[in-house]
């Protein structure tokens, strides 16, 4: 084998040297994957890599679970890779130090945006993860302790019935029913944008959508329609009697007879972009008093009034379409039964 630098070398030898004398030594044989790394390695010393080119094909090298990254997982590695900056992006991969990378982690959090320098931190340590294992770096330079775990700490209020029925009164009627779709049914945005009249299962008493699909808008590709989120996101979910009757009556008014037609059309006929719908969600929010509000807020609204309801974790990761314990109790808000509560558990 071949080493980049003669310490690494002689290091090597010495090893060998001391399991000739112990008895131990075999012959050693590079494996395929082996010689690929070394290889690399040389490739990377000689043409000197900066963490912008590796970076990239990272991103489209990646498997998750055996397979390519979706589309939109690999537009927002690419949007946290590029807020690296150039002091990063622009070195080669072998000469990026934790000094660089601390230096930098900081002096992101000082312009207030915690949660994206956490991101940038862990995307970041990933790729530098696979350059160790490639053998292009001897270990990885990514080492701030906590960052990758460091959030903000902002929390999103859902909205009280009032609020959301004030929210429901000043929007324009054809969205009245997308709003009430996205806080009684708790489906993300790109999974309402993309429902059509053939997912809406009406049995007269009941309506059940059935998600199969969900759009994203990514940069240089425009909408790109794809499997849900995750695979626990392909799901079946019962709309409340009052949501149902809303949305039959914009399926009667707004919605064409194909099964192909979508809900929520833009303008144009297609897919529904989410800055398009500000013109009139940020008045509707206003006078509810709650300009705080992001559209988010609403999938919260849903997931706090079935966990009031009674559902049990697993029913709500379900109805949520959510792979992780974690990923759910994001959205459980406490829901001012403290009171009650505590005089139970005299009772217990």
């Amino acid at each position: 084998m071949t080493f980049t630098a003669k310490t690494d070398a002689e290091g090597w030898l010495a090893t060998q040297r001391a399991r000739i004398v112990e008895g131990i030594w075999t012959a050693q044989t590079p494996t395929a994957k082996h010689q690929e790394q070394l290889e690399r390695a040389e490739r990377a010393t000689a043409s000197g890599e900066p963490l912008r080119d590796y970076g990239a094909r990272w991103i489209e090298e990646r498997l998750h679970k055996g397979r390519p990254l979706r589309d939109s997982t690999k537009s927002g590695y690419r949007s946290t890779l590029n807020n690296l900056g150039p002091q990063l992006l622009d070195t080669p991969i072998n000469e990026i130090t934790a000094a660089m990378v601390e230096k930098w982690y900081r002096g992101y959090i000082k312009k207030g945006k915690l949660t994206s320098a956490s991101h940038g931190h862990s995307v970041l340590r990933a790729i530098l993860a696979t350059a160790v294992a490639d053998g292009l770096i001897s270990e990885n330079p990514c080492q701030v302790k906590g960052a990758s775990s460091a959030r903000t700490g902002k929390i999103t209020v859902p909205p009280t019935n009032a609020e959301l029925a004030t929210i429901i009164a000043n929007t324009p009627k054809k969205y009245r029913a997308l709003v009430t779709l996205a806080a009684w049914s708790a489906l993300r945005y790109g999974e309402q944008t993309e429902l059509r009249r053939g997912d809406i299962i009406d049995d007269g008493k009941q309506i059940e959508i059935r998600v199969r699909r969900g759009v994203t808008r990514i940069a240089g590709k425009g909408f790109v329609i794809g499997p849900p989120k995750t695979e626990r996101a392909l799901r079946d979910v019962v709309l409340p009697p009052k949501a149902s009757k809303r949305l039959r009556t914009h399926l009667a008014k707004y919605v064409a007879d194909d099964d192909d037609a979508l809900l929520f059309p833009s303008a144009t006929g297609g897919h529904l972009n989410a800055s398009s719908h500000k013109d009139w969600w940020y008045p509707a929010r206003a006078k509810a008093g709650r300009e705080d509000l992001p559209w988010h807020g609403l999938r919260h609204y849903g997931m706090t009034k079935y966990a009031k309801a009674g559902a049990t974790l697993a029913e709500l990761m379900a109805r949520a379409g959510h792979s992780t314990v974690q990923a759910a109790m994001i959205y459980q808000h406490a829901t001012g039964r403290d009171a009650e509560l505590a005089r139970k558990m005299e009772m217990a």
